[in-house]
């Protein structure tokens, strides 16, 4: 059994970047030195990557995103592109990208490592004439550092609906003579 000393030293991470770090990454190499009461030593080699804490890792472009789109468009039709700007430290992998509310019925899909907003099933002004999608981007390695954006989908209308009639056959009566194409 040994003992284990820990220096009173304090560290100034602060300064430490300024002087070392870059995109709030850095890595500490230490040397760590373990003698027991014996006089025996040992020692082993410690790498710490230090990551600076920051409430959005990713950020949006913008805070809110509005896209039109024709209720009639084909499957798999692209909306919109929903970018982040900002992304640190690459230690953190990729953004994904996700929709966490505001599609209950799965009608629009985000493809996540692109942002494309597309269309994933038919699209019906008359059923949903809008959605509002909370869209989250986050690094792929941690569930931190998250940022969520508005995404507005308003649907155009076109005239999708076939002519109806309430009944089969109609009657009337017309007196007198009435130039062609009159309303009766």
């Amino acid at each position: 059994s040994g003992a284990v000393y820990l220096s009173e030293q304090h560290l100034d991470l602060d300064s430490i970047w300024n002087e070392y770090g870059s995109n709030n990454h850095l890595r500490m190499n230490l040397r760590v030195l373990a003698q027991d009461e014996g006089g025996h030593t040992n020692t082993v080699n410690i790498s710490i990557d230090l990551v600076r804490f920051v409430d959005q890792v990713v950020r949006f472009d913008q805070t809110r995103y509005e896209f039109d789109v024709v209720e009639s468009a084909p499957f798999n039709q692209t909306i919109g592109l929903v970018n982040s700007a900002s992304f640190y430290p690459p230690t953190l992998g990729i953004i994904i990208y996700e929709i966490i509310d505001g599609d209950d019925d799965d009608d629009l899909r985000l493809d996540y490592l692109t942002g494309r907003l597309y269309s994933s099933g038919r699209l019906d002004y008359e059923r949903k004439p809008q959605y509002t999608l909370t869209v989250r981007a986050r690094p792929s390695t941690s569930k931190l550092g998250y940022s969520n954006t508005t995404v507005l989908v308003s649907l155009i209308d076109s005239n999708d609906n076939r002519p109806r009639f309430d009944r089969f056959e109609y009657n009337t009566s017309v007196r007198g003579l009435c130039p062609p194409m009159s309303r009766v």
